[in-house]
């Protein structure tokens, strides 16, 4: 794997992670 697919792969799951969080916890990011 390229370094560029480890950044890729790393803020594909951030962003997941977080949308997670927005969605389970709405009104602490209101």
């Amino acid at each position: 794997m390229s370094a560029f697919a480890w950044v890729a792969g790393g803020l594909a799951a951030a962003l997941a992670v977080y949308l997670f969080a927005v969605l389970l916890f709405p009104e602490k990011f209101s």
